[in-house]
């Protein structure tokens, strides 16, 4: 008696987060796996520490299955997936201390299901345990015997709603609300078991099979996704159309309605109806918009380009243009003339255009593009687009040259101009020897006019 209130009391301690009483190793005696190092769980059958092989069937060689940490050929007698055999079990009216027993009410997890509606897992279904189940027909589908389904693999799954998790004969941590909700998860054998898929919402991934960690809230959210990881789907029927595919991410009324076919992962659509305008299988790609449409922002994380579907306000601007990061760096030449090439031009936007008939001024792509090259790129539509703010640096060397022309010309022509002064300066003189040498001269003219006229009184 005492040997027991001893046990309950550490498995207590365990279940409230305390410290175990016990340090185990592999061969020591144990409780649970709480006692157990991270690598090694505890043997129910023998109370011993042994060494964790697997936590997933597929984990474990073609033939085998996972029970309880480890590999074994042949579990089919033991129905709760615990590692006791279902003859020592104390599903009732047997007891067995030794079973898996997680909520202590004296009957095995196997019988410890909760279900609750018309033909609730009508199957044997019924022999896995921690599932719970609410609703006409959830939960249903029948496993035979000695199948990897249901009896071995279906664990801690919660139904609620006609036909939820119908078609489940494995797996785990599995969460349907709305009728038909992840109806055919798990009605397929197949080495990896689907848990982790959060479905709520009438008909939401009614036809998922196979995959783990996808969540769809809306109604028909995801319904026609066969197979996939990790997608998270917001909004009644997004991603209604595709099949197969990862990691993508639809958000709002039908987003990514568009999205069509098998292997369409990591996309990203935010916002009513928006995504492809016709049914395409794309990857990588985002979009964020308000409607059908028109998208405001358009990308893809391969090439790592965005687009901006109408004006950008923005109180700074920063690229990156770190020397570390480049190489083959030249100077750029000829600027100016390429400059002197380009044509500004005003015009008008079309009518199908988001800047519909908006008068507007800018250059054409296809001019620029003959001369700069480098500055315009081709969306998937074949439209042109320039980068503008490439030409800042093309601008700068234009300036820079044009600057070398104005200040070779001024050097030329302040060395005309000095010899210019130079000239002026001996022409000025000359002119003051010439004016010295007229005076000079004009004197002696007078002079002589004087002695003349002197003469001429004297002889009258």
């Amino acid at each position: 008696m005492m040997e027991r209130i001893v046990i309950f009391v550490l498995i207590f301690l365990a279940m409230m987060g305390g410290q175990s009483l016990i340090s185990a190793s592999a061969g020591t005696r144990c409780i649970g796996s709480w006692d157990c190092p991270t690598d090694e769980i505890c043997r129910l059958t023998t109370r011993m520490c042994v060494p964790l092989e697997c936590e997933y069937n597929f984990e474990c060689a073609d033939g085998q299955l996972c029970n309880n940490g480890l590999c074994l050929a042949d579990i089919t007698e033991d129905n709760d997936y615990d590692g006791v055999p279902d003859a020592l079990d104390n599903c009732l009216p047997a007891i067995n201390p030794s079973q898996r027993d997680g909520n202590f009410d004296g009957v095995g997890d196997a019988c410890a299901n909760e279900i609750v509606g018309l033909n609730g897992s009508g199957g044997p279904n019924n022999r896995g345990s921690g599932n719970t189940v609410l609703g006409h027909s959830a939960f249903s589908s029948a496993a035979k015997p000695g199948e990897v389904k249901g009896k071995t693999s279906v664990l801690e799954n919660t139904a609620i709603g006609a036909l939820t998790l119908w078609g489940l004969k494995t797996g785990r941590k599995n969460t349907a609300v709305g009728s038909m909700s992840l109806r055919h998860l798990g009605i397929h054998t197949t080495r990896r078991v689907p848990e982790s898929n959060t479905a709520v919402g009438q008909g939401s991934l009614y036809t998922l099979s196979t995959g783990s960690n996808n969540l769809a809230l809306g109604v028909s959210a995801g319904k026609d996704l066969q197979s996939g990881l990790r997608n998270t789907v917001v909004g009644t029927r997004g991603l209604a159309n595709l099949r197969e595919g990862g990691q993508n991410i639809a958000i709002g009324y039908e987003a990514g309605r568009n999205l069509v076919g098998r292997r369409c992962s990591n996309n990203i659509y935010l916002g009513n109806q928006v995504g492809p305008q016709q049914p395409t299988c794309e990857n990588n790609k985002l979009y964020i918009g308000s409607s059908a449409a028109r998208s405001l922002i358009t990308g893809d994380f391969v090439t790592a380009e965005l687009t901006i579907h109408g004006s950008l306000h923005a109180t700074g601007n920063v690229t990156t243009s770190d020397a570390r990061l480049k190489k083959d760096i030249q100077p750029l030449t000829h600027a100016l003339d390429a400059i002197l090439q380009l044509q500004g031009k005003t015009y008008r936007w079309k009518e199908d255009t988001t800047f519909a008939n908006k008068q507007d001024i800018g250059l054409v792509a296809q001019e620029v593009e003959e001369i700069f090259p480098e500055l315009v790129a081709e969306n998937e539509q074949g439209y042109k687009g320039i980068a503008y703010s490439k030409l800042t640096a093309v601008l700068i060397e234009a300036i820079k040259e044009q600057q070398q022309l104005f200040t070779a010309e001024i050097t030329a022509l302040q060395k005309e101009n000095t010899q210019f002064t130079g000239q002026i300066a001996t022409l000025e003189k000359e002119n003051t020897q010439l004016k010295t040498i007229m005076a000079e001269q004009m004197q002696v003219l007078l002079a002589r006019v004087v002695m003349l006229e002197g003469e001429t009184l004297a002889s009258n």
